[in-house]
């Protein structure tokens, strides 16, 4: 018999994939492809597009906790592991930030003797902490820090999305040879060289503009109040043609609202959320794709952005702020401009690159053609690759 693989989620999966679900969604059917039984399961009743190619989306309930799963959730749960014969359960951690919560579910499939696969996608602590939701070195942090090794412990692979954040966890204790990163790259279905913006600057009169973007969650570790807005009132003097399109909504977006207001003649739009079908449109339609990073978390110092995967698959130049993440990526693409995080020094590089511009969109073309290895579709070859050998242990 084929062995059973069973996903686990705490949000509502679509197809085609969200950007959510990228990773997952891929080594599904590449898992399919290869014989294997796959579920996806969430406590979320979905009204969406039903999943095909035998994939099963199991309704956990609803439930009113807000720590994640509700009693009942771990009720059907646990039935659904016992009558389905399940081999390997895999947790995305993406909005599976409970600890307490994650601690159980580890608890139960352990004792129901199912291998685990944890995907944290953002480790819950380190992300926190860049979040301003917990302070370093506290008795809080201190415990969670001991829940979360009691966690790893539990799992049998962990994915961690850089090599960097790998380092992070073997630090923390965790064992490194059940560690694997694995890059939450790119939909190479959705952003790629065909993708053409022109309609994006057309429809709001940039086609002489040059147009620098920034999409992203306005958390306080993006760099918005540090970089973004001194960067939209610095270019006003020094590159007199650039206009900013802002993309994304968080706790930081009241920022751009403010400025508008006191300066409505301001070199930008603020857009609001974008929906990620266009997202590839307004990527493309950048002359310049800024990527700023707060560098005093252990966080920021060690990610790589979707959106940066995402800028280059499009052959988009980057001005990205200078990490050991984005250092280790710019080895392989040379149309990545890496600066300190100040907006003196974003301010100096936009210069340059507007002077250098046609050189550096030719690299930009170019280096979109070396995107195979950091596509979502080989992120799902890798982690069933990786699965696989955990299946044969």
């Amino acid at each position: 018999m084929s062995p059973h693989i069973a996903f686990l989620f705490s949000q509502v999966l679509t197809i085609p994939p969200s950007w959510t679900n990228n990773r997952e969604y891929y080594a599904s059917f590449e898992l399919l492809r290869r014989g294997h039984k796959i579920t996806w399961v969430t406590r979320i009743p979905s009204k969406q597009v039903s999943p095909k190619e035998k994939i099963i989306v199991l309704n956990l309930g609803r439930g009113k906790s807000k720590v994640g799963f509700s009693i009942l959730s771990f009720f059907h749960l646990y039935r659904f592991l016992l009558k389905s014969k399940v081999d390997i359960v895999w947790i995305c951690g993406y909005y599976s930030r409970s600890i307490l919560n994650l601690l159980l579910l580890m608890c139960i499939l352990k004792f129901l003797r199912k291998k685990i696969i944890y995907d944290p996608i953002d480790p819950i602590i380190i992300y926190k902490i860049a979040s301003s939701e917990l302070k370093e070195d506290t008795l809080k942090e201190r415990m969670l820090r001991f829940l979360m090794r009691r966690i790893y412990q539990f799992a049998d692979l962990v994915l961690a999305v850089t090599e960097e954040m790998k380092e992070i966890l073997v630090r923390r204790g965790v064992d490194g040879k059940k560690i694997h990163a694995v890059y939450c790259g790119t939909d190479k279905t959705r952003f790629n060289l065909s993708v053409d913006g022109s309609s994006i600057r057309k429809e709001f009169g940039l086609e002489s503009k040059f147009v620098i973007g920034w999409i992203g969650s306005m958390s306080p570790f993006k760099g918005v109040s540090e970089i973004v807005i001194p960067l939209i009132k610095r270019l006003k003097l020094s590159v007199p043609e650039a206009f900013f399109l802002i993309g994304g909504r968080g706790p930081l977006q009241e920022e751009f609202v403010k400025l508008k207001k006191d300066d409505l003649e301001a070199p930008f739009i603020y857009l609001g959320t974008i929906p990620y079908d266009l997202t590839p449109l307004y990527t493309n339609a950048f002359d310049l794709y800024i990527i700023p990073l707060n560098t005093q978390f252990e966080f920021t110092r060690s990610v790589l952005p979707a959106k940066l995967f995402d800028a280059l698959a499009t052959g988009t130049p980057t001005l990205v702020t200078l990490t050991p993440a984005t250092q280790r990526l710019s080895r392989t693409f040379q149309s990545m401009t890496l600066v300190e995080d100040n907006p003196e020094a974003f301010e100096k590089a936009i210069v340059k690159i507007k002077k250098d511009y046609e050189k550096i969109k030719l690299l930009a073309i170019q280096d979109a053609k070396k995107m195979d290895a950091y596509t979502a579709q080989n992120s799902g070859d890798r982690v069933s690759d990786l699965i696989e050998r955990l299946l044969s242990i």
